[in-house]
């Protein structure tokens, strides 16, 4: 090991250390212990010093050595003899956090406090509690609300905080970045500043002198962000190089990271000192080592380096050779800023939402996910939990990716690109424990997966896509010969969609995956029972097949009429009439709507039912969806009438005082999937009066859930990222409810039809 450190100590010294260590080289000690450094002293006379400082050391001489070091080469610390008058930021309302639950009191009135997954610390003033007794005790909920700026933190700085909260109990590690404006620009770029990071979901603290003739200081501004957030921080910095440039002068802190002539990059030391301080401290012991020991300069500091946990090589970071967070991979890339122009209420949402997405993004290297909650009522009622997102389109990251990549088509945002990209990458590493699932399994990422990565133009991801397609292609064909599931969401008619919709992808692979696609289908014929009424596929012990999208007939007739068309046979045209005939048997006139078909709903071909779905999954909406699909595919105008009659339906439930759509704007089982399906019945079937009837339903979100968008999870304060049951689906809706351009729908496998197109 010490040979190891020896060789570490011949290498080539990093940058900073060549500059600064002829500066240092007149350093000397006399023999009354005094050490003597730019004809200055430091005595070893004892100094006054506050019990709780961080930076205290038994010797005063480090404390003194430390002081000048800081203000002489690091903050180059120099007063404007002609400062600028005193800036404030704007005055602006109190920022309203809302409801959140007590975990801790804390000292001085302050207390800890959740917010879903977040966590914070808030001051005593800075929440409203109308309870008993006077102090909010753990459980109960306070109201919390904060001034966006203060001068109450440190009479010496001025603190800005984000509109985004942040979550301090869980961000363990934080970065900052330092910014070095001409002292007549400080104002515009404090302001600009933080204006994009509130535009980008993106939390943080910014802080600058109270006092303008400070402003020269080397880290006059200083903006601190979690360290999971360098990755977007970056970016956004980057797109506004140009506009930086004409504003900053060329200086940043030593032993900071340029990214900018005037813009320095650096993580926060894990010992509760301020950068700064933590490496001028470390070189005030190295320097006293020296003078005092004989020791060579350079390997004495490093020496101290080591000890204080700093990256001698890159001394903006802390030593971690595991690259826990990521920081050595952060990039900065310049680029122009995107273009902000107005947009519809929806839209603007749509794009926030999208923000956000970006801004909770989890990264590792190239790849990104997200924590999403889950529910699961093994144990009794229904709880929702914590949990890293699997790479689904249903609920993983190819369904956030979809969204994302939809978005920065209508919005020129570098951030929702490069997310979408990121997320691509995590669902195409991620090992998915099912094979055959178009929306939760390996067969869905990989073939919608696909379809995103040509939609980015990413040409390296799309092969890297069809690379992972020839395993799986070989793991379809060695299927159990056991019956398999057979919908759309988990069985054998997603599979063909999904394969049929590869063949049209990857014209290379088409032969195979329709051979396999055809393999399938024959499957599901074998797995039906057939009624005088039609074919029908019960699961789970049930008696009766299901007529819905996702778990019924209405999705397996898409994969039949999908092989008529692209594997012509006679088999498949009587295999879907078969199908329909089932699906029109227990079709409701009065209702204009299908049943459920439950167990507890019926067990017969001829009881009567009455208690029908209302959502994507089961019941209208999702049929039309399905008749629509299939008059684009097959041309067979008796789709028509049984879309209409069903859209007729859904928009009459949508405008009712009593819906069954349900409350939260989630895809699955919402309001806001209903009114997405009127969207595209809208586009095709000539109706826009369903149209403004899907915008009207996004008024109604937006109005009442103010940004705070419920998940589709069923439990309380559960809180999903996802595409069918969260924010990104929520998101989408909006998006193309606000768009002014048409929108792809995603409540179909993605490229089944043209729908995209309208």
């Amino acid at each position: 090991m010490a040979g190891a450190n020896m060789n570490a100590m011949n290498q080539t010294p990093p940058g900073w250390w060549a500059t600064l260590s002829e500066a240092l080289s007149g350093l000397a000690k006399d023999e009354q212990g005094t050490l003597w450094l730019d004809g200055l002293a430091f005595t070893a006379a004892p100094l006054a010093q506050q019990a709780d400082r961080v930076g205290h050391h038994d010797d005063p001489r480090i404390e003194r050595l430390q002081q000048y070091l800081y203000r002489r080469y690091y903050a180059a610390c120099v007063d404007d003899p002609s400062p600028q008058p005193m800036w404030y930021p704007p005055a602006v309302k109190a920022w309203d956090g809302g409801r959140w639950q007590v975990l801790e009191q804390l000292g001085n009135g302050a207390l800890a406090v959740q917010q879903g997954r977040v966590a914070r610390r808030v001051e005593a003033g800075e929440y409203l509690f109308d309870g008993v007794p006077a102090r909010a005790m753990r459980g109960q909920h306070v109201t919390v609300q904060r001034a966006a700026w203060t001068e109450q933190l440190d009479p010496a700085f001025i603190y800005l905080f984000g509109e985004t909260p942040q979550d301090t109990c869980n961000d363990d590690c934080q970065v900052r970045y330092y910014l070095a404006p001409q002292p007549a620009r400080l104002g515009d770029v404090v302001q600009a500043l933080s204006n994009a990071l509130d535009q980008a979901c993106l939390p943080y603290l910014l802080k600058y002198p109270s006092e303008p003739a400070a402003w020269l200081r080397q880290d006059a501004v200083v903006l601190y962000v979690a360290a999971r957030h360098g990755r977007q921080v970056h970016r956004l910095l980057g797109h506004q190089a140009d506009w930086l440039r004409t504003r900053l002068r060329s200086t940043s802190p030593l032993w900071t990271l340029p990214l900018l002539p005037g813009l320095g990059f650096a993580q926060d030391p894990d010992d509760g000192r301020s950068f700064g301080e933590s490496r001028c401290r470390a070189l005030a012991l190295g320097l006293l080592d020296a003078a005092c020991h004989g020791a060579d300069l350079r390997q004495a500091v490093q020496a101290q380096f080591d000890l204080c946990g700093i990256d001698w090589d890159h001394p903006h970071l802390e030593a971690d050779p595991e690259d826990r967070y990521g920081l050595h991979h952060l990039h900065f890339v310049m680029g122009a800023p995107a273009s902000v122009t107005a947009v519809a209420q929806p839209l603007q949402e749509a794009i926030r939402i999208g923000h956000h997405v970006c801004a909770e993004a989890l990264w590792l290297g190239e790849r990104c996910t997200w924590l999403s909650d889950d529910a699961d009522d093994s144990d009794g009622p229904l709880k929702a939990f914590a949990c890293s997102m699997n790479a689904s389109l249903y609920d993983g990251t190819v369904g956030v990716a979809a969204f994302l990549v939809l978005l920065a088509e209508q919005s020129v945002q570098p951030a929702f690109v490069d997310t979408a990209r990121g997320a691509l990458r995590h669902a195409l590493a991620f090992a998915a424990g099912n094979t055959l699932s178009l929306y939760e399994g390996r067969l869905g990422t990989v073939t919608q997966g696909l379809w995103l990565a040509r939609r980015l133009g990413d040409a390296e991801l799309a092969q890297d896509y069809e690379r992972a397609i020839t395993p799986l292609l070989q793991d379809l064909q060695g299927l159990p010969a056991d019956p398999q599931p057979v919908d759309l969401m988990h069985g054998l008619a997603g599979a063909i969609i999904g394969l049929l919709g590869l063949a049209n992808q990857a014209p290379a692979l088409a032969p195979q995956s329709r051979v396999i696609a055809q393999a399938l289908g024959l499957r599901l014929v074998q797995q039906a029972q057939r009624t005088p009424h039609g074919w029908h596929w019960p699961e789970h012990g049930a008696h009766l097949g299901l007529c819905g999208l996702s778990h019924g007939n209405a999705g397996i007739a898409l994969a039949f009429a999908q092989l008529a068309r692209d594997c012509p046979g006679l088999e498949w045209s009587q295999a879907l009439a078969h199908t329909l005939a089932y699906e029109s048997h227990w079709f409701i006139e009065e209702q204009g709507n299908w049943p459920y078909l439950f167990a507890e709903d019926a067990r017969h071909l001829d009881d009567r039912v009455s208690h029908c779905g209302m959502a994507w999954c089961h019941g209208a909406p999702g049929i039309a969806l399905s008749r629509l699909a299939l008059l684009q595919i097959s041309g067979e105008q008796h789709h028509r009438a049984i879309a209409r009659r069903a859209l007729q339906t859904v928009a009459a439930d949508l405008i009712a005082v009593t819906s069954l759509a349900g409350s939260s704007y989630t895809l699955c089982h919402g309001p806001a999937g209903n009114a997405d399906i009127l969207l595209t019945g809208a586009a095709l079937l000539g109706e826009p009066a369903w149209a403004e009837c899907a915008r009207q339903v996004a008024s109604r979100g937006l109005a009442a859930e103010r940004g705070a968008w419920r998940s589709g999870l069923g439990v309380a304060q559960g809180q999903s990222m996802g595409l069918m049951l969260g924010l990104a689906g929520t998101g989408y809706f909006l998006l193309r409810c606000g768009a002014s351009a048409p929108v792809p729908s995603l409540l179909l496998p993605l490229g089944l039809t043209p729908m995209g197109d309208v």
